[in-house]
């Protein structure tokens, strides 16, 4: 793809004859277990739980704690989240959500719609360059996987129920401060979910009879 936001170690394009990552480079080095594309930014997770990173940074979707950069080119890794074991990662327009292994989920970026759950107040939460945080999912909720849009993310719980915050498309016409907390998408509750995805603004969830819903 175009080098200009690239998960390989140079700014040039690649290729479909040169598209295989070079096993000297810094994400060749390591077993890849998921992978997330953005629009502008990528996030990769390694066996040992490590997330690298790269692409545009401009509301601290790639590392928060790189204000000044506006573009990180070649993958780095998550310096804060060493410790945090992530298992699976997902990547918005201006957001990113990690999965930890024991179920907690992690999100720092962009803010402006709500999508990181952590707050339920606007006033109270920056927009931009947001730190990893634990998302607020409650009722000591255990997430199995997680999915973002443009603007917004999903939770699958280990009880099947899909949790969403963020923009009112997905959501629905809630308060402010309703969307911003992750909560049960009512037309779903009592569905047994199995899996879920996020488009740009819609989302597609699974169940074990093998049916799909859609909404956006």
């Amino acid at each position: 793809g175009p080098g200009v936001n690239p998960l390989h170690d140079h700014a040039e394009d690649v290729t479909v004859d040169r598209a295989k990552v070079d096993k000297n480079s810094r994400v060749g080095r390591h077993d890849i277990v998921s992978c997330s594309l953005g629009n502008h930014h990528v996030a990769c997770v390694t066996r040992s739980g490590q997330l690298l990173v790269s692409g545009s940074n401009t509301t601290g979707e790639v590392d928060p704690d790189q204000k000044d950069v506006a573009r990180i080119v070649k993958p780095v890794t998550m310096e804060s989240l060493l410790q945090a074991h992530v298992v699976q990662v997902s990547c918005g327009l201006n957001h990113t959500a990690a999965l930890r292994s024991y179920g907690s989920v992690l999100t720092w970026g962009g803010n402006e719609f709500g999508q990181l759950g952590h707050y339920g107040v606007l006033s109270s939460s920056p927009v931009k360059f947001c730190r990893p945080s634990i998302m607020a999912l409650g009722g000591r909720r255990r997430a199995t996987s997680v999915a973002c849009g443009d603007g917004f993310t999903l939770c699958l719980t280990s009880r099947m129920e899909v949790l969403a915050c963020g923009v009112e498309d997905i959501v629905g016409y809630v308060s402010e401060e309703s969307r911003r907390i992750p909560t049960p998408v009512p037309a779903l509750q009592n569905l047994p979910v199995v899996s879920i995805a996020a488009g740009r603004r819609h989302a597609v969830v699974l169940t074990t009879f093998g049916t799909a819903f859609s909404w956006g």
